[in-house]
């Protein structure tokens, strides 16, 4: 049951993007044998620039452009930030976010295996520059032992497919929030849903698994997948179930992630939970300094 669900997940993952264009960005250039560090960037690049934290929410389609995006989420203003990707990076991003582990280590989860074995971590990731449509991002990589740093120019979409797989911190620069793109946020279909904000990674559930749960549901559901540092603070537990939140039933993570969008700063969305056969009633406040509001997703 587990290997048909793996392989459904992933054959409507790929069904959803094969419509869509290839990445913005232009295919770089090999190193060099005699240059191999050629594609190392001047840390001082990225930390002159004026960065901001954010998290990867989740990944859908832009049906203006036909393109795979991600939406990063800043964590000051909570405003979502689209970066177009490509098909194997959206791909990639979302089997992170679902937590799938393939039998063989692909491209991303081989990269992040050899960084560990070298003795480094990837302490940060940026989204650092936009140059004529094509965004820029670099790794910053920190030995273990000696505390040496490294800062590697990459794809957007890879060291996201990265920062996913290795915990780390995502940086974008002010400049590309204030970019404000044109966009029209698709999710994909409800049963491939994931959402990550406030520390919650939510996912959909079937009407199959609410009767499991002692629910009569005839749609599907939200259940809290993890529940990390500010959700966490609030008693939202991993397996918990979202019913409602503000005044609508939860049918989907992006329903979820939508009215927290609209939250102002000194507001909370009410959320009724259901847990181990119990309804709870909790508040979830902003866990940053601003406001979605009026923004679609």
């Amino acid at each position: 049951m587990a290997a048909k669900a793996l392989f459904l997940l992933l054959t409507s993952a790929l069904v959803f993007f094969t419509a869509c264009k290839a990445e913005n960005n232009p295919t770089p250039s090999s190193p060099s044998p005699e240059n191999p560090s050629q594609h190392l960037v001047d840390a001082e690049t990225i930390e002159n620039k004026d960065l901001v934290p954010a998290e990867i929410a989740t990944v859908g389609m832009d049906h203006l452009s036909g393109a795979p995006i991600v939406l990063l989420r800043d964590l000051q203003e909570g405003r979502p930030v689209p970066i177009w990707i490509g098909i194997a990076e959206a791909q990639a991003i979302l089997r992170g976010m679902h937590e799938v582990h393939m039998p063989r280590p692909m491209t991303h989860d081989l990269l992040a295996g050899i960084i560990a074995e070298t003795g480094y971590e990837v302490t940060s990731i940026a989204v650092h520059s936009l140059e004529q449509g094509t965004y820029l991002g670099a790794l910053t990589l920190k030995h273990r032992e000696t505390g040496e740093e490294k800062t590697i120019d990459s794809r957007p979409s890879d060291a996201l497919a990265l920062a996913i797989r290795t915990d780390a911190k995502i940086l974008v620069a002010k400049e590309i929030l204030l970019a404000e793109p044109d966009f029209e946020f698709v999710p994909p279909p409800t049963g491939e849903q994931v959402v990550r904000v406030a520390g919650l990674t939510l996912v959909s559930r079937d009407t199959e698994f609410a009767a499991e749960h002692g629910l009569e549901r005839d749609e599907p559901l939200v259940k809290v997948r993890r529940s990390t540092g500010f959700a966490a603070e609030f008693d939202i537990r991993e397996d918990d179930i979202i019913l409602r939140a503000g005044d609508q039933e939860m049918t989907s993570p992006n329903d979820f992630f939508r009215l927290y969008l609209g939250i102002e700063e000194d507001e909370y969305l009410p959320i009724i939970l259901w847990r181990d056969g119990t309804e709870i009633e909790l508040n979830l406040p902003r866990d940053d300094e601003g406001s979605g509001e009026g923004i679609e997703i």
